[in-house]
């Protein structure tokens, strides 16, 4: 479900390059999203939800020649969206380097995998304190280059 959730969220962060883009549009439909994935009240959406095109004299004033006030909104919008993909895929990754710290650490007994699959932070201490110092620095090295 989260690979589908990742691929929404693109095509949302797709549709501020289009064409006829709306911005108050595309901020409702993001901001619906947004919170049925990260549960209602988070930031992500209030803050596509307080987004808005800055026509203001002031701000058109203060800026420099090539400032696009439509076009800094979407880069915003790009922002907000970059953050919250990096969220969701956050657990993936982690995911991925528990997977590798298993099969490096491979154990006849199982008593590894057990431990990580019950979260059991002690119980792993334990069986890491006995690994020898060759198969943590091998285990540390693939971690960090993953």
């Amino acid at each position: 479900m989260e690979t589908t959730l990742i691929e929404m969220l693109k095509k949302r962060m797709a549709g501020l390059e289009e064409k006829e883009f709306n911005l108050e549009a595309w901020k409702s439909g993001t901001a619906l999203l947004l919170t049925r994935i990260f549960g209602e009240g988070n930031s992500y959406s209030k803050e596509i939800e307080s987004m808005k095109v800055d026509y203001s004299s002031w701000s058109l004033r203060d800026a420099t020649s090539d400032y696009n006030p439509r076009e800094a909104s979407k880069r915003l919008g790009h922002e907000i969206l970059e953050m919250a993909l990096a969220e969701l895929q956050l657990p993936q990754q982690q995911s991925k380097i528990s997977q590798s710290i298993a099969t490096l650490l491979k154990d006849q007994s199982g008593k590894l995998e057990e431990a990580i699959a019950k979260k059991d932070e002690q119980a792993l201490q334990n069986l890491l304190k006995n690994e020898k110092k060759e198969v943590l620095i091998t285990l540390l090295a693939k971690a960090l280059v993953e």
